[in-house]
């Protein structure tokens, strides 16, 4: 059930919200510096961005001695604490703890190929790792929320995010290349970790508790990953269907 509504503080709120603005427009300034190959989708040139940014910390990474595995494992943790912090409702704490565990999770794969430890192994357990850290963290919303409507939408949400990777691995296991939509693993992350910011800086603004920026997100995010991985299902059906004609 969602807690009853708390002191505000409004000043607070004004602060969440100019800290985002100002992250979100110095991060949009260095991606606009960033020249990329014009075959390069939109959604290719942000992710080779944030990963050429993160590139930086790969070097300190490597002299701790900290394996991918590692990093894999961490993002499993820090998305563990996102789901008992949404739980406890401490929103703004979650909100970090999904923003981690989406960096680590660029970074693991990263620092694989850095050093050269690449393997099937891996690649199996990151993907294993990415779907139990999802399931955490929608639990703990539909803890928070409680009520039946919004852990339909929680679930639907899960269930969706769930099907876009699967109709991906399945895909690539029967030879076909998928990818594309509208909300994968990375969009899903920055949604999840700004819509939290912005939901307590709301209730603070408005001396609410309804969290209906979280609300309205976790709504869209239903919605859009299942038709992403509707989507990519009548992609790959199509394709099949050709290879099966020739």
């Amino acid at each position: 059930m969602l807690p009853p509504p708390v002191s505000c503080q409004p000043w607070l709120g004004l602060a969440i919200v100019s800290y985002v603005v100002c992250a979100v427009a110095l991060s949009m300034h260095g991606f606009l510096r960033r020249s990329a190959p014009a075959s390069e989708s939109r959604r290719e040139t942000i992710v080779g961005w944030m990963r050429a940014e993160l590139a930086a910390l790969e070097p300190g990474l490597e002299r701790l001695g900290l394996s991918p595995l590692a990093l894999t494992y961490s993002q499993l943790g820090f998305s563990a604490l996102a789901g008992l912090a949404y739980a406890w409702g401490a929103i703004f704490i979650g909100g970090w703890c999904v923003l981690v565990s989406g960096i680590l999770d660029l970074l693991d794969g990263s620092l694989a190929r850095r050093t050269g430890r690449v393997s099937r192994r891996g690649a199996f357990l990151d993907s294993v790792s990415d779907r139990y850290a999802e399931c955490v963290t929608f639990v703990g919303l539909g803890i928070f929320f409680g009520t039946a409507w919004m852990v339909f939408v929680v679930a639907f949400g899960l269930f969706g995010s769930l099907m876009v990777s699967y109709t991906r691995a399945r895909a690539e296991g029967l030879g076909v290349e998928c990818g594309g939509g509208l909300m994968q693993r990375g969009e899903r992350y920055v949604l999840l970790s700004l819509s939290s910011f912005l939901s307590v800086a709301a209730n603070h603004l408005w001396c609410s508790s309804s969290h209906v920026v979280l609300i309205a997100s976790l709504i869209f995010m239903a919605v859009s990953t299942n038709l992403t991985a509707v989507s990519r299902a009548r992609s790959v059906s199509s394709a099949l269907r050709d290879e099966d004609r020739r």
